[in-house]
């Protein structure tokens, strides 16, 4: 039977014309040890062992050497050619065993090493990301290592990161989310969402026998309130608006599309040059965009279209993102939660942080703004793409935009 993790080319040598650095096997049949090689192949292990049905030497190698580094591989190599070299010793032959059993009693080796040198906080937690990464969508992705960076910037002062990973106690857990709170000043639903990472890691490492119990068990959310939608005053859009044009033009230009186009932030992210239509005077918003994945255009509107001129997409590629790495428009992406970073330090730093406005509140600020100019019910429906009317009046009162606004204004 052959090896699937082994790679082999087959090159035979009868016994009288056997290789000058050939050996003899407790059984005295002749084999070459196994030996670490690289070439335009790649970096691989090389040995020569005895088939027992076609009475010759043949050459065997393998690629699949484990490690993202090359030290990492090269110690995985050293340890699979030492278990290599004791099976030909003792009398391995070809039968797609020999090579089976070493990479056997690596592995076991390899998982011993790990589990006694995954001992801190942080390697633990980094072995968590990099299991749970593999498992879950790109979204989910960016949350994982989001929380990753969020407790670096607590537990390596705190000196939490250094401890033993058996070491880590609920109250740390719990000096973790007051400081997300104090310090970083997150609603309760924020709070949740990182207790709920740091739950899904401590589980992960529970079932690979690293810890024998979480230290988050049992800690409880927070009760959430039910969906603020808060736009900006007009003093708060204005100073940050002042703020972003001088200090931080993309994401200026970014936040236009969430103010007239009442597109959401992640969805910007996705679109690009071929979505716009100027001569038609839309966005189209593909269904892969779309947060419910059905494809639909929204209006390029007069607030909007000296913005989206000024971009020039003419010059620029179809495939090109609207806003890729650092906002530009290019090629790489850039995720979502770099953006909320850099927009909440913009907000910090021309004070219009309260804890409660975010950047989605460039949307509720549109709506409300178009609302009061005159726009209708239904055109805001379209423009926001809810799948009712109903839901568009829930969402405006939320606002506190009422069918009764309007009445304000009349005289009878």
């Amino acid at each position: 039977m052959r090896d699937q993790a082994i790679s082999t080319h087959v090159f035979a040598i009868a016994p009288e014309e056997m290789r000058p650095d050939a050996e003899k096997n407790l059984d005295g049949y002749p084999f070459v040890r196994a030996s670490l090689r690289t070439n335009s192949m790649g970096l691989h292990i090389e040995y020569w062992i005895w088939h027992a049905f076609k009475g010759e030497l043949v050459r065997r190698r393998t690629f699949k050497l484990v490690g993202e580094t090359d030290a990492q591989k090269r110690q995985h190599a050293k340890n699979l050619i030492k278990d290599i070299n004791h099976g030909l010793f003792i009398g391995k032959m070809v039968g797609g065993n020999e090579l089976r059993d070493a990479m056997k009693a690596t592995k076991r080796s390899k998982n011993k090493e790990e589990k006694e040198q995954v001992t801190t906080v942080k390697m633990a937690f980094e072995k968590a990301l990099e299991i749970k990464v593999n498992q879950v969508s790109k979204r989910s992705q960016e949350r994982y290592r989001n929380f990753m960076n969020v407790w670096s910037d607590w537990a390596d002062p705190a000196g939490v990161n250094k401890k033993n990973i058996k070491a880590l106690t609920r109250n740390h857990v719990l000096e973790f989310l007051d400081y997300v709170q104090s310090e970083r000043k997150v609603a309760n639903k924020t709070r949740n969402g990182f207790l709920g990472v740091c739950i899904t890691y401590l589980n992960e490492l529970v079932s690979r026998n690293l810890i024998e119990k979480s230290p988050a068990a049992g800690i409880k959310k927070l009760p959430e309130k039910g969906m603020k939608n808060i736009p900006y005053t007009t003093g708060q859009q204005a100073r940050l608006e002042n703020y972003l044009k001088k200090s931080d033009y993309q994401l200026f230009l970014y936040t236009r599309f969430i103010y007239y186009g009442f597109l959401r932030p992640v969805e910007i992210l996705r679109l690009k040059v071929k979505d716009v239509d100027l001569q038609k005077g839309i966005i189209l918003v593909r269904s892969h965009v779309s947060k419910n994945k059905q494809q639909m255009p929204v209006v390029i509107t007069e607030g909007l279209k000296p913005f989206i001129m000024a971009m020039e997409l003419h010059k620029l590629s179809p495939g090109m993102f609207l806003f890729g790495k650092d906002l530009e428009p290019g090629f790489d992406s850039m995720l979502r939660n770099r953006v909320s970073e850099r927009h909440t330090k913009a907000m910090k730093a021309c004070d219009v942080y309260d804890g409660e406005v975010t950047m989605y509140s460039w949307k509720h600020t549109g709506n409300c703004n178009a609302y009061r100019a005159g726009a209708d019910i239904k055109a805001l429906q379209y423009q926001n793409r809810h799948s009712s009317l109903e839901m568009t009046d829930i969402y405006l009162q939320s606002l506190g935009l009422t069918q009764q606004y309007k009445l304000r204004k009349l005289m009878w």
